[in-house]
């Protein structure tokens, strides 16, 4: 396809994707816009042409930007199985990420999510009222997951979906008041403050956000007195009033309204809603008063107290709330934001020592303090302290289903390990720990060195460790997906050796659909890599030549 493109733009094709505007589809054409480049493209008889608008392509090349829209409408042009996509949704909604092994589930959401995400480009019609579901399905399983991990995974799915949703809404308009009513039907049924209403602001427009505010008032009016007895009594009335106090910060920042909300319904941070409010409205004088005499702080109101000095150029004062912070809690954002204000008064250096120290003196670190320490340590030149704390990250991260946290601990040691030459030492001691792991634990672990070894570019050692420890399916599945991300060229044989194993080892009637979904994921990264498709397909189909094969990759789309 892009044969008529050279190496450079189709390079500079693939940097412009995020830029390209809407699709029209049309009869055997697809248009959109690209950084205000007109652009058409023309399949016939097998032959891609292009048409923009751009200099290089009235003069008839196949340029970047017809690269762009070509790269995305790989997926638009594709019919699509809405119904597969709807089952996919209700399987990852109806699920949560387990607190031993998330990671299960994560590979599972992150495929939908990449799926929705590229369907929305060609047909937003059909994924938008999907990503309502799986937004709502996810609500409904977001408490009390176990771990940290598992919340973390939950939330990233949570903000995907969110931003997906507000995409489909960009390409495809959403009826204002519908959206209202949803957005706020989720927010009174769900756990509230997983979801902003001020994410849909562009898609509700003035007429949604009206409906919203009558649908808030009408909730409002409509609650019976609170019985303190009563739990379901007391939990609607926290609901209706945290919907009521994020509406009015963020719709209606007045001082007079918010101060009558807050004094009928008293929280703890009720002093920095009222102060963001004056802030917004101009007032950061008043905000500044009103805020310095709170006697003890949050630590959302000492953040908002060091914007203030900010605004107003007290930079010593800022940098000493900023301090506070940062010593209650050390790590990077609260010291980028130490930074930011000690920079104005040449203490750069100090604000880092004094970080340094702070940070040494800790009883305990955790992974992102250890990670700022490093770091710290790197701009220091203090390099043998910096590598012995990125080896510490390293060693602690458990084997298993947490390959994502070692491939970047991974990294990070051999940057710390540059500057003292000691690159090939640290990749052979990292390596001798994660073979001591599988010595101990076995296949578990074996998947970690498995995909570590992928991402240091050893693919036979890769492969040679992999059929030592008769690595099944799924386990060669959640490796590719682990993958996929930064290296989806190393990724496709995995996962075709997993939909390989998925048929030659199952005996369940569903083992050829599911190599079929697994084939679905091939050809995605197949695109994204630039590669062709067809190829791979032919050779499995001929390897693997079974009716019911063939019937579920009809199904998939191949």
């Amino acid at each position: 396809m892009f044969a008529r493109a050279d190496i450079d733009r189709y390079e500079l094709g693939q940097e412009l994707c995020e830029q390209v505007g809407p699709f029209q589809v049309l009869a055997g054409q697809v248009v959109a816009v690209v950084c205000d480049r007109q652009v058409r493209l023309t399949g016939a008889d097998g032959r891609l042409t292009g048409e923009c608008s751009c200099p290089a392509g009235l003069g008839g090349v196949f340029c970047e930007h017809c690269v762009a829209v070509a790269v995305l409408a790989v997926d638009v042009v594709r019919p699509l199985d809405a119904k597969a996509l709807l089952t996919a949704v209700d399987s990852v909604g109806r699920t949560r990420p387990d607190a031993t092994y998330p990671d299960r589930w994560a590979d599972d959401a992150e495929k939908l999510l990449l799926t929705l995400e590229e369907a929305t480009i060609g047909h937003p019609a059909v994924t938008r009222p999907l990503y309502q579901r799986l937004v709502r399905r996810l609500a409904r399983n977001g408490s009390n997951l176990g771990s940290h991990e598992a919340y973390s995974l939950w939330s990233d799915a949570v903000e995907q979906a969110t931003t997906g949703l507000v995409q489909a809404c960009v390409r495809e308009p959403a009826d204002p008041d519908e959206l209202a009513v949803w957005a706020f039907d989720l927010q009174a049924e769900e756990p509230a403050h997983f979801f902003d209403v001020a994410d849909l602001v562009e898609a509700l427009g003035p007429r949604g956000l009206a409906t919203y505010r009558r649908r808030l008032d009408q909730a409002h009016r409509n609650l019976a007195p609170e019985d303190p007895y009563d739990h379901h009594s007391v939990h609607q009335h926290g609901v209706i009033a945290y919907i009521r106090e994020q509406f009015l910060v963020a719709f209606e920042p007045d001082v007079e309204v918010l101060s009558a909300f807050y004094a009928e319904n008293p929280r703890p941070g009720s002093a920095v809603s009222i102060a963001k409010a004056l802030r917004s409205a101009g007032r950061v004088d008043e905000a500044l008063a009103w805020l310095e005499d709170v006697p003890r702080r949050s630590h959302e109101g000492d953040d908002e107290l060091a914007r203030l000095y900010e605004v107003r150029g007290r930079y010593r004062d800022a940098a000493r709330v900023r301090w506070d912070i940062f010593e209650r809690l050390p790590h990077s954002g609260h010291y980028r934001a130490l930074l930011a204000v000690a920079e104005p008064l040449d203490a750069v250096e100090y604000a880092t020592d004094r970080a340094i120290s702070c940070l040494e003196g800790l009883r305990q670190r955790d992974e992102n303090a250890d990670d700022l320490l490093a770091e710290l340590y790197g701009t220091r030149g203090r390099y043998r302290d910096a590598a012995r704390i990125r080896w510490n990250i390293f060693e602690r991260v458990p084997h298993g289903h947490f390959d994502r946290n070692r491939e970047r601990a991974y990294w990070a040691l051999l940057a710390a390990a540059e500057p003292l030459n000691a690159v090939e030492y640290a990749k052979n001691r990292a390596f001798a720990h994660l073979r001591e792991q599988v010595a101990r634990s076995g296949a578990d672990a074996a998947t970690s060195l498995v995909h570590l070894l992928f991402v240091a570019g050893d693919e036979e050692q890769a492969w040679r460790v992999a059929r030592e420890h008769d690595l099944d399916d799924r386990q060669l599945a959640h490796i590719a997906r682990a993958l996929a991300h930064r290296h989806p060229t190393a990724a496709i044989p995995v996962l075709v050796r997993a939909a390989e194993l998925t048929i030659d080892r199952r005996t369940d009637k569903a083992r050829y659909a599911r190599a079929g979904e697994v084939l679905a994921e091939i050809e995605v990264l197949h695109h994204r890599a630039g590669l062709d498709f067809a190829d791979c397909l032919d050779q499995f189909t001929a390897a693997h030549h079974q009716p019911a094969l063939l019937a579920a990759l009809a199904k998939a789309g191949l």
